[in-house]
């Protein structure tokens, strides 16, 4: 690899598994120093992180992390202030879906999604800020979902407001009920 992150520290959201963990290793290879695995699977997110120091001698701290919780990210925010004294990359990758005919979906389904779909990404850049302001280059990536395009309970699954996969999820739903536009 190229050392493109020679020295940076990153917060990985669902860090734990599947593509967090895939970036967690990718930022390795790439020469992170610092990695913080930010998960509600803690178990899971210590085994990630044994991997990643044991391969990469990479500092790597899991982190007990809801992202619909404003505690939370406050929280964590602080354990890196303390921990490793700055912040050079945010990646609001974790979210969730409800698997469910848009018609079975229940309100609960759908305030949980959006809660850490969408409240999450928000309280993660909101908390995030002060420590990516004080590098003289600092990143915030924010991973969406194809899932977004299909009409499910995934309420609203693309994370940033306004997405244009939710008009076309609503359209695509109303027009398979039968309803032309």
């Amino acid at each position: 690899m190229t050392a493109k992150l020679k020295g940076k520290t990153a917060l990985i959201t669902g860090g734990s598994r599947g593509l967090g963990a895939a970036m967690a290793v990718t930022f390795a290879e790439e020469g992170a120093e610092n990695l913080i695995l930010g998960d509600v699977l803690q178990e899971e997110s210590n085994q990630t992180a044994g991997k990643i120091k044991e391969q990469f001698r990479t500092n790597v701290l899991p982190v007990q992390l809801d992202v619909s919780s404003e505690e939370d990210w406050a929280k964590v925010m602080e354990t890196i202030r303390r921990t490793y004294g700055k912040l050079d990359i945010l990646v609001n990758n974790v979210g969730i879906n409800k698997r469910a005919k848009f018609a079975d979906c229940e309100l609960e389904d759908w305030n949980r999604v959006v809660a850490v779909n969408q409240t999450g990404v928000f309280l993660g850049m909101k908390h995030a800020c002060q420590l990516l302001k004080e590098q003289q280059q600092s990143a915030i990536v924010n991973v969406s979902s194809i899932a977004g395009h299909r009409l499910f309970c995934r309420a609203l699954h693309c994370k940033q407001m306004g997405n244009p996969g939710d008009d076309k999820s609503c359209r695509n739903g109303i027009q398979r009920l039968g309803h032309p536009r």
